[in-house]
Parts: structure tokens; sequence; C-alpha cells
């Protein structure tokens, strides 16, 4: 699922979990974080709003990457 979604699809489906009130399930959330960086450098600002809407909907901080 991922690797064929653009910053749209991603936040997209972020967005819709989160105003259905859905936490994602393991494979779901890790498809859509690994989307989300691979697509990251495309993102316009609503896609980047629309990620962060979901993760405070849902009460949760986002996992910050880190490199090494």
């Amino acid at each position: 699922m991922g690797r064929v979604m653009d910053p749209q699809h991603v936040s997209l489906t972020w967005w819709a979990f989160a105003t259905l009130g859905w936490e994602p399930g393991a494979d779901a959330r890790a498809a859509l974080e690994a989307a989300a960086v691979r697509v990251g450098p495309n993102m316009v600002s609503q896609d980047v709003t629309n990620i962060i809407f979901a993760h405070a909907t849902l009460m949760r901080m986002p996992e910050v990457a880190t490199d090494g």
C-alpha cells in the first residue's frame, strides 16, 4: 500500500483514521509512516497539517526520525 502512495494519499489516510477515531493497526501504521518519510519532501502544507491533525486527534505524538 505505502509504496504507491503520494503525499496526498498519505495525509488523507491519516486524516481518515483520525476522523473515524481509529488508531491504525501495526501494519497500516508502519506502512503509513514509511510512506510519509518517502514522500515527505514533496508534501505541501495541507498534507503536513492533515498528518499533524491526525496525530493530535488520536492523542499521540508522532515518532521523531533520527539518523544513526
